[in-house]
């Protein structure tokens, strides 16, 4: 039977594990919590990710021998909690403390059953090296149970990115690739003027040409930039009200399944949910105006969709689109991300179903003295 110590003081976790069959759980308090006698002794210790981070030195030795599940806080970023994965430490976090989903609960329930399989792999495998004076140890077995080692790796890996509601990225994973494209871009654009001789001159303002369906623009139009297309559903708190939250949901399922639909975006285009209704995509090697292509075609399709509820109500909705373009010296991709929400919002004001470049818009008049 397996064991979980539970130290956490979300609820919501605790239900979900109450679920689970053949295992005992037993809850502890963190200061009360002694060091393993033996690696056969384990089992999986649960415990809210702050408490954790929290502990001295001595805290987390005691807690060393442990397989450990971290809960971090819905409303904290876990940035900080990633630095700590390692074989002995997994993250999950929920999208509220005291009520998992039934698809979180299925997630984490599944997240454990990695944790123990992979466990019991290792005890296993540890055990083989103990005996090997003594066992003739068969390859075949040996390289199966490594195989499913990585399978169960490979799962576990898939679950903490993805989001399980629309299958697009989740915002920690999201906010790891757009990091490493905004600095191959940066590399781009600095090789580019190397080649060139002189360094790029600096990004301009365009005017907003019509675009026809194919690709516009020289090389110096694609290669080293970066844009960033942040969109939110319109009066989407009236489609939760109205139709209920389950039709929100098939929403913004429906939403996610769009979002990868072939032709929509190009294969490396980063797509993920980055929070509630809102959704944000990346596009390499792509100036502002050139993004406005595939932003126009996602508003028009989602304008021309339908949706159903569970007692046939039809009903559509749309999409306010904002824009920005990476800029030479820029500090960070959260003021990348912050310049396509300030776009966004202005959409939002002027009438929302409608798509804005943050490089357009007018900056307010100063007041004169």
């Amino acid at each position: 039977m397996d064991e979980i110590l539970l130290a956490s003081g979300c609820t919501g976790v605790l239900a979900a594990l109450e679920g689970m069959e053949h295992t005992e759980i037993r809850r502890l308090e963190l200061e009360h919590i002694e060091r393993p006698t033996s690696p056969s002794s384990t089992g999986l210790l649960v415990l809210d990710a702050p408490d954790y981070l929290a502990m001295d030195a001595d805290g987390r030795r005691r807690l060393s021998g442990y397989l450990k599940l971290l809960i971090a806080d819905p409303q904290e970023p876990v940035a900080h909690v990633a630095g700590l994965r390692r074989p002995s430490v997994q993250v999950f976090c929920p999208s509220a403390a005291n009520v998992l989903s039934e698809q979180e609960a299925q997630n984490l329930i599944t997240i454990i059953h990695c944790l123990f399989a992979q466990q019991q792999m290792a005890a296993r495998l540890n055990s083989y090296i103990t005996d090997s004076f003594q066992t003739i140890i068969d390859a075949q077995i040996v390289e199966r149970q490594k195989q499913e080692i990585e399978k169960l790796n490979e799962e576990l890996h898939s679950i903490s990115r993805v989001d399980f509601l629309t299958n697009l990225l989740n915002r920690r994973a999201f906010l790891e690739s757009l990091e490493a494209e905004t600095k191959r871009a940066q590399r781009n654009r600095w090789r580019l003027g190397e080649a060139a001789g002189q360094p790029l001159p600096l990004i301009e303002k365009v005017g907003d040409p019509e675009f026809a369906g194919r690709p516009r623009g020289d090389i110096v139009d694609h290669i080293g930039k970066l844009s960033c297309m942040v969109m939110d559903i319109d009066f989407f708190k009236k489609v939760n009200d109205t139709y209920g939250h389950l039709a929100g949901d098939m929403v913004l399922r429906k939403l996610g399944h769009v979002l990868q639909e072939k032709g929509l975006f190009r294969e490396n285009d980063l797509v993920g949910r980055y929070g509630g209704e809102e959704f944000i995509v990346v596009l390499p090697e792509t100036s502002a105006q050139h993004a406005r292509i595939p932003a126009e075609r996602l508003r028009k399709k989602i304008k021309e969709t339908v949706f159903v509820d569970d007692h046939g109500h039809s009903f559509s909705i749309t999409l306010s689109i904002g824009i920005a373009e990476a800029v030479v010296g820029e500090e960070s991709t959260e003021s990348l991300i912050h310049r396509a929400d300030v776009a966004l919002y202005h959409a939002k004001e002027h009438g929302r179903d409608r798509v804005c470049i943050h490089e357009e818009i007018e900056p307010p008049v100063q007041p004169q003295d």
